[in-house]
């Protein structure tokens, strides 16, 4: 029996094929469903449970008359704490200015900072 180039052909690209998909679907299966315990990152639940926590201390902050370097230490203590000193002190003087919500949409506010020292 005689095998052909055509088939030979055939079959190294069935072979290429399936080792192609052999090899890929499982990396597309982690990346798809991105499970944190397989890549290291921290479980929803968590981020929740931080962004919960984040958002009551804000709502006690509200309206309340302290700097935006007041709020960013309660709100977010961990990006705070990485600050050079010097914008931390900018961050200090500056007021935290609250926006009426009464006005209309306020859904693109955000708090104006100033831009921070770079060393």
């Amino acid at each position: 029996m005689k095998i052909s180039k055509k088939h030979i052909i055939y079959i190294l690209a069935l072979i290429l094929a399936i080792s192609a998909a052999v090899l890929l679907i499982p990396l597309y299966y982690n990346a798809y469903f991105n499970r944190w315990d397989d890549c290291g990152i921290t479980p929803a639940s968590t981020s929740d449970l931080q962004n919960e926590e984040r958002a009551r201390i804000a709502a006690k902050l509200w309206e309340q008359n302290i700097s935006v370097g007041e709020y960013l230490e309660q709100v977010f203590p961990e990006i705070f704490d990485s600050l050079p000193e010097e914008s931390k002190e900018q961050y200090y003087i500056k007021p935290m200015n609250w926006p009426d919500l009464r006005e209309g949409d306020n859904r693109g506010w955000y708090p104006s900072l100033p831009q921070p020292l770079i060393l």
